[in-house]
């Protein structure tokens, strides 16, 4: 595009100027082992508007003042959860505790450059599993759309329905996030995901029932937070029995739940509050990036036994080493590693923590 120098753009150009850098959403934005998120689920959310999207919005998610139910999301290791042998290539599960609802079970790979999402499953022997896992890759940059499909199975009991799903991530805005009265946030960034799955379970005399379902979410992020801070949606459902000859024998369109949730966490002020809201700092790392050693800095007493682990992004254990109370760091030698993004995780009594270190 040209810029034409003249008076009459004068205006133009002085908004250009005092306008907010586009933030980018990469790998920085996601939860890590170790992370704790409590979240709060505002009543009468279905009244709740997402806004406009575009750059420089101000988003301000206000009305409510009553609180429906509690949402705790636990990052831990797969292998500490009842469903991780459905999900081998697995490397992290989200576990989510909800007010009134069976505990819940996402389960997830990460890379540098990519998340991977394997699967869902909830207590009561509810298994979601993706053939092919959805996929978010990192960098996006702001009007940057992401799209694809995967296909899989729900398992019920012993009842199997397959599924095929589609899905569109739109990086569709930026600007400030506020929630009425409280705290405010600048460089807040929205993901706006469309996904649209169909679920066929065969039925008697050949016929089959299929369920369509299309969701809407909207997640805004905050420089600086790991996870998102609010997000909102939507489902509508339609399910249809069709026979073995293709007639349809049954078609019910259920109402739209407008059960656009917005969740805010617990006694947000500032962008610090709520990293100390998701959880304490146990350790800083010293060497940051660096290619010889890296320097271990607990931030707390340390009236017991430590462990630090490093580990690959996919997972491989590259380094495990413990440190007593008689110690005020640790130095950990990683020349021989190879340059590459790596997770870097401490362990305190019943506390992991795990924080990304850049091998040069």
């Amino acid at each position: 595009m040209t810029t034409r120098f003249s008076l009459a753009l004068l205006p133009c150009l002085f908004l250009f100027m005092t306008a907010k850098a586009q933030p980018v959403f990469d790998f920085n934005f996601e939860p890590l082992l170790g992370d704790t998120i409590k979240y709060q689920n505002l009543t009468n959310a279905s009244l709740v508007d997402p806004g406009l999207a575009g750059p420089n919005q101000n988003w301000v998610l206000a009305g409510q003042s009553s609180w429906l139910s509690n949402l705790t999301v636990a990052f831990v290791t797969p292998s500490s959860t009842p469903f991780a042998s459905n999900y081998p290539g697995a490397t992290l599960c989200a576990k989510s505790l909800v007010t009134g609802s069976p505990t819940g079970f996402a389960y997830y790979s990460q890379t540098d450059s990519s998340t991977l999402f394997h699967g869902l499953s909830f207590l009561g022997n509810i298994v979601y599993k993706n053939t092919h896992a959805w996929e978010q890759v990192y960098p996006m940059h702001y009007d940057a759309v992401q799209s694809g499909h995967f296909t899989g199975t729900k398992k019920v009991g012993t009842q199997t329905t397959h599924f095929r799903t589609h899905f569109q991530s739109h990086y569709d805005g930026y600007g400030t996030l506020s929630f009425g009265g409280g705290p405010s946030f600048a460089n807040a960034i929205r993901i706006k995901t469309l996904v649209s799955r169909i679920d066929s379970l065969p039925a008697a005399n050949g016929s089959h029932t299929r369920t369509l379902v299309n969701e809407e979410f909207y997640k805004w992020y905050v420089e600086g937070v790991r996870g998102y801070v609010a997000s909102i949606s939507q489902v509508a459902t339609m399910q249809m029995t069709i026979a073995a000859n293709g007639d349809t024998l049954q078609f019910q369109a259920f109402p739209t739940q407008f059960s656009r949730e917005v969740r805010s966490p617990f006694s947000v002020v500032s962008t610090q509050a709520f990293n100390n809201d998701v959880q304490q700092e146990l350790f800083a790392i010293l060497g940051n990036p660096t290619h010889d050693c890296l320097m271990i800095l607990p931030q707390h007493p340390i009236a017991q036994s430590v462990e630090v682990l490093v580990a690959s992004m996919d997972g491989k254990v590259m380094l495990q080493q413990k440190m007593s109370g008689s110690e005020d760091s640790i130095e950990l030698q990683v020349a021989s590693f190879p340059a590459g993004i790596y997770l870097v995780s401490y362990r305190f009594g019943n506390s992991v923590q795990s924080k990304k270190w850049v091998k040069l």
